[in-house]
């Protein structure tokens, strides 16, 4: 049986081997290049599926490695869209600094629901979510907020344009823009799941280690946590049970000497 002292002399396995970094800057590289062999309308569509992997990403940070499930995430992601939205085309804000205020706004948003959801776990959780992100757009269409959201015709804005000196396109320069926060996101979840891990586990994606077990799977930590809570349960179910049997015995046998 492995002790405390040889894990800690178990060498802790490389962040990336030299074949996988090889490969994250040769996808990197390919993704750069990409642009510039299709149009523009095509550029557009991929900057869509690169926002899609972002909006992703915060999603696996709840599911993947909290192991909460959230059917309402696209909630958050509208409400961020429409807070940069709503400061572009009323305010004026500059494309840049929208972004950051979406987060901070969908942070906010996040927090105060999550307040009364403290308490739910599982499928309670997941219905908790469901019903926000079916709220939702019918909270966008509400005639009280067509001012700031446009009801159903929603809110057009133009796409951001390049600085002169870059010489690219606004389809071209959008997806930059995005690519560059993708891989800045991907890069802060990747140190997140090392920053989640301690001592106590086995080397991460990162190099990190942490309560997740020898093979660093949250998942199955998750699954063995959801299964020691309900053994728990079941355990005080059966406890308060018995002794509320016990103390009913106790006083049939108590009742006819007191009579």
């Amino acid at each position: 049986m492995a002790t405390s002292d040889d894990s800690a002399r178990k060498p802790a396995r490389a962040a990336l081997s030299r074949g996988q970094l090889w490969g994250l800057l040769l996808l990197i590289a390919a993704a750069c290049v990409l642009p510039f062999l299709v149009s523009n309308y095509r550029v557009f569509q991929f900057t869509l599926a690169l926002v899609y992997a972002i909006a992703l990403l915060g999603l696996n940070m709840l599911t993947g490695y909290n192991g909460q499930i959230s059917l309402g995430h696209g909630a958050f992601y509208a409400i961020g869209a429409y807070t940069a939205a709503i400061l572009m085309d009323g305010f004026g804000a500059p494309y840049w600094l929208t972004i950051p205020l979406a987060g901070a706004v969908c942070l906010v948003a996040g927090f105060l629901f999550g307040l009364p959801a403290l308490r739910l776990e599982g499928l309670y959780l997941a219905l908790a979510t469901f019903a926000l992100g079916v709220a939702m757009p019918q909270l966008l269409k509400y005639k009280g907020l067509e001012h700031w959201t446009g009801g159903v015709q929603g809110i057009t804005i133009v796409k951001p344009d390049p600085p002169d000196w870059i010489g690219l396109s606004q389809d071209r320069w959008l997806y930059f823009v995005v690519l560059v926060h993708l891989v800045v996101l991907f890069a802060i979840g990747g140190r997140r799941r090392a920053w989640a891990r301690g001592p106590m586990g086995g080397p991460g994606l990162w190099g990190g280690n942490g309560p997740w077990g020898p093979d660093g799977d949250p998942r199955r930590a998750w699954m063995a946590d959801a299964h020691r809570r309900l053994h728990e349960e079941e355990a005080s179910a059966a406890g308060t049970g018995g002794t509320s049997a016990t103390t009913g015995s106790v006083s049939a046998t108590e009742g006819p000497t007191s009579v």
